[in-house]
């Protein structure tokens, strides 16, 4: 039997163990999953435990993905460079750490045809997911990346650690192709609520929102009213997943079971 988990603060209303078991099933693997809460106080124990326990694979959630940093042997260079990992891999008795919230907005723009190449893209938002979202798309080629954020300090701090970025105060938004929320702004139970209006949504062709629950947020619900092509945080929640369980297998999956998976739970997800 072969053991993954989630580690975090507090999992009730994660959907990784679904989505991870759909996946093993679709495979038939030979794996259980784990729900893993732990306090703060134990995160340095987590490799020796994966390793006494045989665990190949953790998913990492809020608050430990940039406080796991420090204790697996090895960073891949995207989790590095974003400061952050959201994965982590025993083999040969070593742990590797990734970031594959990364991988799952590469593939979230890839799976809905929406090329990032050449494309001026504003992220609202400065926080992890801001971080992962600004080093994929420089890496896939954009020809502007914009954060865009309330706090002074927070957003020079941003430029300092990604110089490729520019960064705006929200009043200052210009046009663009892509505009990305990053924020929690809409979630529930809050729902109703869009980080920015038609104003702002209007200046720009594609919008992407990284909440998940409501699947359609108010900001793409705006988004939509303004003609803009939407690209929902499912579809990141589930290719980040999948990005996960080819680091743990070794395998590419078909993008078919992506699609798949994002059907049945878009029918499905509720505020919970």
């Amino acid at each position: 039997m072969i053991h993954i988990g989630v580690l975090g603060e507090q999992l009730s209303h994660s959907l990784s163990p679904d989505i991870h078991r759909y996946l093993m099933k679709e495979e038939r693997l030979p794996c259980s999953y784990h729900v893993l809460e732990m306090e703060k106080e134990n995160i340095p124990k987590v490799p020796e435990l994966m390793k006494m326990l045989n665990i190949r694979g953790l998913n990492v959630t809020i608050p430990y993905k940039e406080t796991m940093m420090e204790y697996v042997d090895e960073v891949s260079p995207p989790a590095k460079e974003i400061g952050a990992l959201n994965t982590i891999c025993l083999k040969d008795g070593r742990t590797y750490g990734y970031n594959t919230d990364y991988i799952g907005i590469l593939r979230m723009f890839r799976q809905s045809r929406i090329s990032l190449k050449g494309k001026r893209v504003l992220i609202l938002g400065n926080g992890g997911a801001a971080r992962a979202a600004a080093v994929a798309v420089h890496h896939a080629g954009a020809a502007k990346i914009t954060v865009a954020g309330r706090r002074k300090d927070a957003l020079d701090e941003l430029r300092t650690q990604f110089p490729f970025i520019e960064t705006v105060t929200y009043d200052a938004i210009d046009r663009g192709d892509i505009i990305i929320n990053t924020t929690p702004v809409g979630m529930y139970p809050k729902v109703g609520v869009s980080a920015v209006g038609k104003e702002v949504l209007r200046r720009f062709r594609v919008a992407a929102d990284i909440v998940y629950n409501p699947l359609e947020t108010e900001f793409l619900r705006l988004a939509k009213e303004e003609g803009l092509q939407v690209v929902t945080g499912l579809r990141m929640l589930i290719d980040q997943a999948i990005g996960s369980h080819e680091i743990w297998f070794g395998h590419q999956m078909k993008a078919e079971v992506s699609d798949a998976l994002h059907r049945q739970l878009a029918a499905t997800v509720k505020a919970v």
